[in-house]
């Protein structure tokens, strides 16, 4: 019984140790247009070096959004 115990707690703790490394690794920017100056509420940003090397910004969902769909 004492094996089974350890042996979850031992795949809990792996589990959840692992998940919080994949959030830390993969970690969003958000752009809040609330807090932006302007009107605009989406603002296209064009990397002067390579665009691939940039980190992308997402906006943050607004009341009510739960899907949204970009353009690359």
């Amino acid at each position: 019984m004492k094996r089974k115990i350890i042996a979850s707690i031992s795949i809990f703790f792996l589990m959840f140790s692992l998940a919080w490394l994949w959030d830390h690794q993969n970690a969003r920017e958000f752009f809040n247009p609330g807090l932006a100056d302007g009107d605009d509420e989406v603002v296209e940003i064009m990397p002067i070096s390579n665009p691939a090397s940039m980190p992308r910004k997402y906006e943050v969902f607004k009341a009510r959004e739960y899907v949204r769909i970009e353009k690359l």
